[in-house]
């Protein structure tokens, strides 16, 4: 029993740490059967079951592997317990999963012991390195023979360093030549120093020590470092060369071009210049002509002036004699038209007379209305028109000559 620990606990201290046990239920636990009744209810369950023989549903597995109790005492030595169903999952394991794979062992480490992330212990993690034995391997492997690559691949991977090699074997023979590397092949005599050997020979793989294969790989990348920056370097001249043909090509083009444009420019330039003294030339011709055209004009009108003065002259000499034939024609117009006023004025005065009597006569009845009816406290409004009177009068007209009678209401 450990101290401070479960009731029926014990210890095991293992590589990594000590594990406390507890054994309390464990025979328990490993006799709880299911009754008939349990069994016989999740086996005759109506759920659809989607199973194939190739992926069993749960309830088909759940029939294979807790078989049913013995129906005359009540358990059966088939009984499926909690042990026996651990133990035949165990061994289902093992022989039908584990058996038919290719295993991969993977070892996982704990950060921190809060089960926290982005928390990390390096005295926890170098400490489980240690318990595990990662470091102690990673020391044997480093003195052994870390990289094991078959014979075709050494040969690719490394026939950068001797490009006259035609197999692994001679590869790996003047790999070995270096000084302080040494090459051996498998059934050779064994040298006196077997730590000395860096490049083993075997019968599929090359084995080659740590510090070997750092080396080799350093001077490979700058090989292939190398042979890149002179492809680059060539692919780059041949873009280069094929950009810089192109180019030419364009400017021969575009120079052929150019010259037939100037060529066809000087010679529109030219015509244009020709057209040109041509227009000129018309243009010359033209305003010579109308400069004569237009000192015709002048002369032309210097008599149409002369002609004006001399009429207004002639106008101004008969005016009066054309005065006294419009005065008599005036006046005689204006006779007539008088003579027309006077017969409007009174036909205007004997309807204004006839209108004062009729409102004489329709004011001496609302005088008798409002007599009759005084006493009733209504008034008589009458129903004749209002008197309009007109203003009439002669207005001379300028324009037409004579006179225009003009009315005018007065309110």
């Amino acid at each position: 029993m450990v101290n401070g620990g479960p009731r029926g606990g014990f210890a095991i201290r293992h590589y990594a740490a000590e594990v406390i046990y507890d054994v309390d239920g464990w025979l328990d636990k490993n006799k709880d059967s299911l009754t008939s009744e349990a069994y016989t209810a999740i086996a005759s369950t109506q759920l659809p079951a989607n199973s194939t023989a190739e992926s069993p549903s749960i309830i088909d597995r759940f029939v294979q592997v807790r078989r049913p109790p013995d129906e005359e005492g009540g358990k059966s030595k088939q009984a499926a317990t909690l042990g026996g169903s651990f133990r035949d999952n165990l061994h289902e394991l093992v022989d039908d999963t584990l058996c038919s794979c290719k295993c991969a062992f993977v070892r996982c480490l704990k950060p921190n012991t809060q089960k926290v992330p982005i928390v990390y212990d390096g005295g926890l993690v170098l400490n489980q390195l240690q318990y595990t034995g990662m470091l102690d391997t990673l020391i044997i492997r480093k003195e052994g023979w870390p990289a094991r690559p078959l014979h075709e691949d050494f040969y690719f991977m490394y026939k950068p360093l001797a490009p006259t090699a035609t197999n692994f074997l001679e590869l790996a023979m003047e790999l070995g030549g270096r000084p302080d590397q040494l090459c051996h092949q498998k059934g050779d005599k064994l040298p006196a120093d077997l730590k000395s050997i860096t490049i083993f020979v075997g019968k599929d793989r090359v084995l080659i020590k740590d510090a070997t294969v750092r080396q080799l790989n350093k001077e490979r990348i700058e090989k292939l470092q190398e042979w890149g920056n002179i492809i680059q370097s060539v692919w780059r001249g041949s873009a280069a060369a094929k950009e810089y043909k192109q180019t030419l090509d364009c400017f021969y083009k575009t120079q052929t071009e150019t010259r037939k444009f100037l060529a066809m420019t000087m010679q529109a330039r030219d015509v244009d210049m020709k057209d040109r003294a041509e227009d000129f030339e018309a243009m010359s011709s033209f305003l010579s002509v109308v400069g004569s055209m237009q000192e015709a004009e002048r002369k032309e009108r210097k008599a149409m002036l002369g002609e004006e003065q001399y009429m207004e002259k002639y106008l101004d000499a008969t005016a009066g004699e054309r005065f006294g034939i419009d005065k008599d024609e005036y006046e005689t117009k204006a006779h007539e038209a008088y003579e027309q006023y006077q017969k409007h004025f009174e036909k205007y005065n004997n309807a204004l007379k006839e209108q004062e009597e009729v409102n004489l006569i329709a004011d001496e009845r609302l005088a008798e209305e409002e007599m009759l009816v005084g006493s009733q406290g209504s008034r008589y409004e009458s129903q004749v028109a209002p008197v309009t009177r007109i203003k009439v009068s002669l207005k001379k007209n300028r324009n037409a000559g004579g006179y225009q009678v003009v009315k005018r209401r007065i309110n």
